[in-house]
């Protein structure tokens, strides 16, 4: 059953940062609200989510509030979720945003409302990358900080890749540890040269360091379920290596098991009832909400049997990637091969700490399993 639904409100943004991984994707709505019966039957669809796992004594589902930028929304997010608390109190939210129209009004009900919420920013460098830096703007800061449920999202690149360098900065500006989730930008074809030429021996050093810093957080049971913490693959090399630890047949514990729209787990749909295969594209279209999951199921294993194009199931990672994006490898090999080289590096590492880490992990998991997830 589904734990998290990027639920797309459009795909408008005020900026236009070079590497972000809609660059380049035809636009197609301003907003994807075209009536309240086709929003009805969308916010039908979640509460029936959440009934079901209810009934399975599931966490709560997660409705993640996706743009385009999302505070450019508002008008459209704030009913949907005041609609959705009235059905169902359990569901939790959450939004990654570029933070540049935050205000008092808006940190309020992202407060009272318990919003998970994410704001881009890659550590000292960011102005140099994006042509902006929300943390140099000391009342974006200020509202940031009223934030319980904060986390940051960077984008590794050419310029970007020393991860401790960042948390210095965030702690910094913060005074506190603030999860991070990361993906990168080697890859990316309409990305400037610059940015995707990396050191790949500084990277490997400093995403080691962060694994620990990561894990060690992780185990004092201070993530919420929310949060999205650690990269959006990265989670999975996390949730493989623990459960070969504890057992094949236990299950990991919750906070390890986010990820993108393109898995069984997650889904994602538009005010209108689109589904599609990842939120961030909005030509992978696969169906309507109305039809039977099982309908649009069997279009995105279409999607995912590209995959196999690459041999990928002999492959050591094969059980925590997947194939990695399913739209990549369909449209662009070489930006497939570099997401492989990615991906394997990362694994490498976070195998190696994760076993080092081995009975501190058993004992943890087992505290979780008997632990209330905190809210």
């Amino acid at each position: 059953m589904y734990e998290m639904i990027y639920l797309v409100f459009g795909d408008e943004c005020n900026k236009a940062c070079p590497y972000c991984f809609t660059q380049g994707i035809p636009k197609e709505f301003k907003s994807t609200f075209e009536n309240e019966e086709k929003l009805g039957k969308v916010i039908d669809f979640i509460l029936w989510v959440q009934r079901v796992r209810e009934r399975n004594h599931q966490p709560p589902l997660v409705v993640n509030l996706w743009g385009g930028e999302p505070l450019l929304y508002l008008d459209w997010i704030k009913p949907v979720v005041s609609w959705l608390k009235h059905e169902n109190s359990a569901i939790e939210y959450s939004m990654l945003s570029n933070a540049t129209l935050l205000n008092q009004d808006v940190v309020d009900w992202i407060v009272e409302n318990k919003i998970g919420y994410g704001f881009s920013h890659d550590g000292r460098r960011t102005k140099e990358a994006k042509g902006f830096d929300v943390l140099e703007n000391n009342f974006i800061v200020n509202l940031l900080q009223q934030i319980p449920n904060l986390y940051i999202s960077t984008v590794l690149h050419g310029k970007c890749t020393d991860l401790q360098d960042m948390r210095e900065c965030w702690k910094e500006v913060f005074g506190r540890y603030v999860p991070c989730t990361y993906r990168g930008v080697f890859w990316k074809p309409q990305a400037p040269e610059e940015l995707m030429s990396v050191d790949w021996d500084d990277f490997e050093r400093s995403f080691e360091i962060d694994v620990r810093l990561y894990l060690q957080e992780a185990l004092k049971q201070q993530m919420y379920p929310s949060d999205m913490c650690f990269c959006m693959h990265t989670h999975r090399l996390m949730q493989a290596a623990i459960a070969k630890i504890v057992g094949m047949s236990a299950k990991p514990p919750n906070r390890y098991k986010f990820d993108c729209g393109n898995t069984e787990t997650t889904m994602s749909v538009d005010l209108n009832g689109t589904v599609y295969v990842c939120q961030g594209h909005a030509d992978t279209k696969i169906g309507r909400i109305e039809e039977h999951p099982m309908e649009w199921e069997k279009r995105l294993k279409a999607f995912l049997d590209y995959r196999g194009l690459y041999k990928c199931k002999d492959c050591e990672i094969y059980d925590v990637c997947f194939g990695a994006c399913a739209i990549s490898n369909k449209h662009d090999p070489k930006e497939q091969a570099m997401l492989c080289n990615f991906r394997k590096r990362r694994y490498k590492i976070v195998k190696r700490v994760i076993e080092e880490e081995g009975d501190l992990i058993v004992q943890s998991y087992n505290q979780s399993l008997s632990a209330e997830v905190p809210s």
